[in-house]
């Protein structure tokens, strides 16, 4: 029950802030900037970051976990109505706008993330939501990705991605780079896509790319151009 609000945090050489563990903890209306490593981790349980900008970072913006993965334990960590840009200024690859890592029952909402070259989201784990975020201006130079992907865990499931717009995906330069809005990768599953609008995306970007996997459900989305 410890809430930072309307704090600047910026000039590390670490992370930004962490909450690591405990319950009802809240990082509201913050910037956190400048800092070597990513701008916050969360976990514990009905933790999270909200109203906050988390920019210029070295090596991602948030990275969230928590949950059981055994007993589908939602923790319901989030992170929600923030704007996350130029996260990967030190590292272009594997550096992610929101990384949630072996989670169960979190959620990312209502945030806006871009300009990067590589992921906006990436999730690992079960029952996580993805909803009501703009992404745009990342992918911009990485191949084989998605601007949310997971990938590589065929015990995930009941993930939802949806009410996202994605626009400006991919490479207006390099040719051959084929990354995607949405990309269910390697076996990854029971995945549920409906109600996003992607678009307009740059030649050699897909929508949606599936790798194997089973009963992944695409529906109800719009694409534009």
């Amino acid at each position: 029950y410890i809430t930072l609000y309307g704090i600047e945090f910026t000039g590390g050489r670490q992370t930004g802030l962490n909450i690591n563990g405990g319950e009802f903890c809240r990082i509201d209306s913050c910037d956190i900037s400048v800092v070597e490593s990513n701008g916050g981790n969360i976990s514990g349980q009905n933790n999270g970051i909200a109203n906050s900008h988390i920019h210029h970072t070295g090596n991602g913006g948030v990275y969230v976990t928590g949950g059981d993965r055994d007993t589908l334990i939602h923790a319901d960590n989030y992170v929600r109505n923030c704007e996350i840009n130029d996260f990967a200024l030190l590292t272009e690859a594997n550096v992610y706008g929101v990384r949630l890592n072996d989670s169960v029952g979190n959620s990312v909402q209502n945030c806006e993330i871009y300009n990067a070259p590589f992921l906006a989201i990436l999730f690992q784990g079960s029952e996580n939501v993805m909803e009501y975020n703009v992404i745009h201006d990342v992918v911009l130079n990485t191949a084989d990705v998605g601007a949310i992907y997971t990938g590589r865990d065929f015990r995930d499931h009941g993930n939802v991605i949806r009410y996202n717009q994605f626009y400006r995906l991919g490479s207006p330069i390099h040719e051959g780079l084929r990354p995607a809005a949405v990309f269910t990768d390697d076996g990854s599953s029971d995945l549920e896509v409906y109600g996003n609008v992607i678009g307009p995306l740059y030649d050699e970007c897909h929508a949606f790319k599936v790798h194997a996997g089973q009963e992944n459900h695409f529906y109800n989305n719009l694409f534009v151009d």
